[in-house]
């Protein structure tokens, strides 16, 4: 199965990287090495890294080039504080972003797995039927590109999931 993880060389994408490792698959991974990837997250992993941002056109030739089947998204700008400096960043990466990989996901029709965060709920989360109610920034630019999957769920008929972790820990 050939599988691509945006973000892949981030504090979660790469330990997804070592999961997909165990078991056997060797994915792309596809990220711009921004403030929160970095290469040597990826240490001692199997993979094929392509230096690439989700929201450039580029990402559609990558993934067609690799006929990708399945596409898992952890590529975001991150961290509600630096959504109250610039939000603006945040909407293009992470909702812009999130089209152009759905756009992606619409041409070439593969399975995409969306990674959000338990924040679009806001305060009061309580389960995955709780109404959406961001508080900041950061996770309403997340809030939107999950309705951009749902729409495009709904419209186009692609196969999407959408995963909203809580905090995630470790070394």
């Amino acid at each position: 199965m050939k599988i691509a993880v945006l973000g892949g060389a981030g504090f979660i994408g790469s330990a997804f990287v070592r999961e997909l490792n165990k078991r056997g698959i060797r994915p792309i991974v596809i990220d711009l090495l921004t403030y929160a990837g970095r290469v040597e997250n990826l240490k001692d992993t199997d993979h094929e890294f392509i230096k690439a941002d989700i929201r450039d056109q580029k990402l559609h030739d990558i993934l067609g080039e690799h006929k990708v089947e399945v596409v898992i998204n952890f590529a975001a700008e991150s961290h509600v504080d630096r959504s109250i400096y610039k939000p603006q960043d945040f909407v293009t990466t992470n909702v812009l972003g999130t089209i152009n990989v759905l756009e992606a996901a619409r041409r070439f029709n593969f399975n995409y797995v969306h990674i959000s965060t338990d924040e679009v709920y806001g305060e009061e989360c309580g389960d995955e039927s709780s109404p959406l109610n961001p508080s900041s920034p950061y996770s309403a630019s997340k809030a939107s590109a999950d309705l951009f999957v749902r729409a495009y769920v709904r419209t186009y008929k692609v196969e999407a999931i959408i995963i909203r972790p809580s905090n995630n820990y470790g070394p």
